[in-house]
């Protein structure tokens, strides 16, 4: 599996390429400039509308399908709490990312 770009960071870059476009008093230079800084605000609204969009899971019901369409024999609640251990480790991860 490969790595990913934290969202925050990508957008940052876009950011700043944006403010490379204009000049110190906030014009743009050229049509070209324009159309730039454009296109890159049109990638970082999207890249922003896809954060947003990142609906909530019930990793409990996700859980209990899993564990019944791969007809594992174990015990459900013990999956359940590794699963939530992992995702709350996954969470505090991104929470420290963004500090």
């Amino acid at each position: 599996m490969g790595s990913f770009i934290p969202a925050y960071k990508l957008i940052a870059e876009i950011e700043s390429r944006m403010e490379d476009c204009k000049l110190p008093n906030g014009k743009f230079p050229t049509t070209t400039n324009i159309v730039r800084y454009e296109e890159l605000s049109c990638l970082r609204n999207y890249i922003t509308s896809l954060q947003q969009e990142q609906s909530e899971v019930d990793l409990d019901k996700e859980i209990e399908m899993f564990v019944s369409v791969k007809g594992l024999r174990t015990r459900v609640y013990i999956v359940k709490a590794v699963a939530h251990y992992f995702y709350e480790l996954g969470l505090n991860a991104r929470k420290e990312e963004t500090k």
